[in-house]
C-alpha cells in the first residue's frame, strides 16, 4: 500500500478595581525611572469570544503575583504581591511600573475570603509596560477553573498567543520538568483518510508564560514525523524513536475504524519513498541533531522511557509495527544516559517480541526516577502479557523478564492499549483484541499488580455501574498519572467507532480502580496528547494538545484547540 503526497472554556473573569491592589510595587527604583500602568482585562472569554457574563460564582478571596524577568523561576521577592485580598472588581491596575516588556503574572481566585480554597489560576508572561500602550486594550489572563477542563482560545498576537503554531495529531508532548512542554511532530493534516506528518522542528509550551516558541531553524524543520516517541534525557536532551511520514486512518464499509500503515509513499510520480523513520535520534531544543542510530526495522507508535538500573540511566526503546510480530522489529535498545557524554546504545534482549504495546513506570524513586519499568501487550496470542526489568535484576547481558501474572495470557493480540503505574500497581485500559489495531473487539479497563518479584495478578474491571458497559474500550486515548496518583482517563475512539469526550479520573482502591470524577472534554478528540505538567505555577496540571474528531458524516478532521486540567 502507498500513501501519495502530491493529495495532499476559556474561562476568563474580571478582577478588582484599582483600589484593592493597586499599590506601589514592592523595589524602589531610581528617581527619574520613567513609569506606567500594567492593565489587566480578565473578560470572560469562552473560547477566544467574549461571552459578556460573569461565570465566576461565589469567588471570595484572590491573590496577585507580578514577577519581572525570563528567569521565570527567579526566587527573588516580586515586583508585586497583593497577599490574599477580598475579590470585589472587574479590573485590575498595577501602577508605576518600570517600562520593559518580561513582566510576567499569576492571578489566584478562592471561594473562601482566607484565600485557601482555590477556584482558578491563571497565569501570563511576556507583557509589556510601556507609555505608549492603549489602555483600552488590556492584557486578558486566561483562568483556568479546578476539576475542570478549560479550553484555550486560539486568539493569537501579541495579547494572547495562546495555541501551537500548527495543528497535531499522533505527535509526542513532553514534560522536561522547569514547567515546559516540548511538542514534536504529529499529522499536519488529513485529506480524505491520508494523514501527513508536518515538520518534526522542536515547539515549547512554556506553562509559566503560557507562550509558544519553535526554532525554525532546526534540522528537524524539514523532516516529516509522527506516530513516534520521545523522552527527555537527565542531562538535557530529547530523545526520539521510530515514527512514519504518514499513514491512512479512516472508517470501512462497515464504519468501523481502520488504520493502515503503508511501508512506501508517493511523492510526485515516485512511489518508493521508504515511510518509516529508521533512526534513532538525540537533539537539542534549539537547532541540533547531536547523535543519531539507525534502525534496521519499523517502529510505529513504539515506546521511550528511562529507568534507573544498576549501571545508571539508561533509555529504553522498545517496539515495531503494531500487529507486525517480527522479532527483530520487537527487540529493544538500550541507551546509557551520564551527563555530559553522548549516549550509547546497544541491543537489549525481550521476553517477547512486541509490537503496538504500552509501558508504564511501576516504582520510582523520591526524586521521582523510575526503577521497574513494565511492558504490557502487543504479543501474540499465549504469550504472557507483561514482562518487566527493575533495578537490581538484571543479568550481566541486562534483558526482561516475563512476569507471572495469574490470569496474564490473552486468548488474542492486544494492540495499542494505554497503562499507568504507581507503587506495584497499573491501571490499563483500551486497545484492539486481534491481528490488526482496528479489529472490532476492544479490551476495557484492567488492573494488575506486580511485586518486584515479578508476581501479581491480572483483571479486567466490571466498572459499568460508574463508567457505562463500553467506558475503558477505546483506541487512541491518554491515560496519564496525577500528581497524587490518581489516573485521568481521556478521549479516544468507543467501540462505537466516533470520538470521546468523555473523562474519567480515578483513583486506586485495594486491588481496583474507582471513579473520583467524571468529566467532559472541551472537544472530542482522539490521536491527542495529555501531559502533566512538572514545575512552575501549573505543576501536576495536564494539558491536552491536538488529535482528530470525525464529523456528522465520519470524515476525519483535525482538531486545532488545546485545554488544561488543573486537579484540585
Amino acid at each position: 500500500m502507498r500513501l501519495d503526497y502530491s493529495r495532499f472554556l476559556l474561562l476568563l473573569v474580571f478582577l478588582p478595581a484599582p483600589s484593592l491592589v493597586a499599590c506601589d510595587p514592592v523595589p524602589v527604583w531610581p528617581e527619574g525611572d520613567r513609569r506606567a500602568d500594567l492593565v489587566l482585562s480578565l473578560a470572560n472569554l469562552i473560547d477566544g469570544e467574549d461571552s459578556g457574563e460573569n461565570h465566576l460564582g461565589e469567588i471570595r478571596g484572590l491573590r496577585v503575583r507580578l514577577d519581572a524577568g525570563h528567569e521565570t523561576d527567579d526566587p527573588r521577592a516580586p515586583v508585586y504581591d497583593s497577599g490574599c485580598s477580598e475579590y470585589s472588581g472587574d479590573r485590575l491596575r498595577i501602577s508605576s511600573l518600570e517600562i520593559r516588556d518580561d513582566y510576567r503574572i499569576r492571578i489566584d481566585l478562592f471561594k473562601d475570603p482566607a484565600c485557601e480554597e482555590l477556584a482558578f489560576r491563571g497565569v501570563r508572561g511576556g507583557m509589556k509596560v510601556s507609555e505608549k500602550r492603549d489602555e483600552g486594550a488590556p492584557y486578558l489572563i486566561a483562568m483556568l477553573a479546578t476539576n475542570a477542563f478549560t479550553g484555550l482560545p486560539g486568539v493569537a498576537g501579541e495579547h494572547y498567543p495562546l495555541n501551537s503554531v500548527r495543528r497535531r495529531a499522533f505527535h509526542t508532548a513532553t514534560a522536561i520538568g522547569d514547567g515546559r512542554l516540548v511538542l514534536l511532530g504529529g499529522a499536519e493534516g488529513v485529506r480524505s483518510s491520508d494523514f501527513i506528518g508536518g515538520e518534526g522542528a522542536p515547539e515549547i509550551f512554556d506553562t509559566r508564560t503560557m507562550l509558544f516558541s519553535r526554532s525554525t531553524r532546526h534540522e528537524l524543520a524539514s523532516r516529516r514525523l509522527m506516530a513516534h516517541a520521545t523522552a527527555w534525557l537527565p542531562g538535557g536532551l530529547l530523545a526520539v524513536g521510530g515514527g512514519v511520514q504518514a499513514f491512512r486512518l479512516g472508517k470501512d464499509t462497515a464504519g468501523r475504524v481502520e488504520l493502515q500503515i503503508p511501508s512506501e509513499i508517493c511523492y510526485g510520480d515516485s512511489c518508493d519513498t521508504v515511510n518509516y523513520i529508521l533512526d534513532f535520534s538525540f537533539l537539542d531544543l534549539h537547532e541540533h541533531i547531536e547523535l543519531e542510530y539507525p534502525l534496521a526495522s519499523a517502529r510505529v507508535f513504539p515506546t521511550l522511557d528511562v529507568v534507573r538500573l544498576s549501571a545508571g540511566d539508561t533509555l529504553i526503546l522498545v517496539g515495531g509495527e503494531p500487529g507486525v510480530f517480527d522479532t527483530a522489529a520487537g527487540s529493544a535498545f538500550a541507551c546509557s544516559v551520564v551527563e555530559g557524554l553522548a549516549p550509547k546504545c546497544d541491543p537489549l534482549p525481550l521476553a517477547y517480541s512486541r509490537a503496538g504495546h504500552t509501558s508504564a513506570c511501576i516504582r520510582r524513586t523520591a526524586d521521582g526516577a523510575c526503577t521497574s519499568l513494565a511492558l504490557l501487550g502487543g504479543v501474540e496470542p499465549g504469550h504472557r502479557l507483561v514482562e518487566w526489568i527493575a533495578l537490581g535484576q538484571q543479568t550481566a547481558h541486562d534483558h526482561f523478564i516475563a512476569a507471572v501474572v495469574d490470569n496474564s495470557r490473552l486468548d488474542s493480540s492486544l494492540l495499542l492499549p494505554r497503562a499507568v503505574g504507581h507503587d506495584g500497581h497499573i491501571f490499563m485500559t483500551g486497545g484492539a483484541l486481534g491481528r490488526i489495531p482496528t479489529a472490532e473487539r476492544r479490551a476495557g479497563p484492567a488492573a494488575i499488580t506486580l511485586s518486584e518479584a515479578g508476581t501479581g495478578f491480572f483483571r479486567f474491571l466490571d466498572m459499568d455501574q460508574e463508567l457505562g458497559p463500553d467506558a475503558g474500550e477505546l483506541l487512541f486515548h491518554t491515560v496519564t498519572l496525577l500528581a497524587d496518583d490518581r489516573v485521568l482517563l481521556a478521549g479516544g475512539v468507543g467501540p462505537d467507532n466516533d470520538s470521546r469526550d468523555e473523562a474519567f479520573v480515578l483513583r486506586h482502591e485495594g486491588s481496583t480502580y474507582v471513579v473520583d470524577q467524571s468529566l467532559r472534554l472541551k472537544q472530542a478528540r482522539f490521536g491527542h496528547t495529555a501531559t502533566r505538567v512538572e514545575g512552575g505555577p501549573l505543576d501536576g496540571a495536564v494539558v491536552i494538545f491536538g488529535g482528530v474528531d470525525f464529523d456528522a458524516e465520519g470524515r476525519p478532521h483535525m482538531v486545532e484547540t488545546a485545554e488544561i486540567f488543573l486537579p484540585e
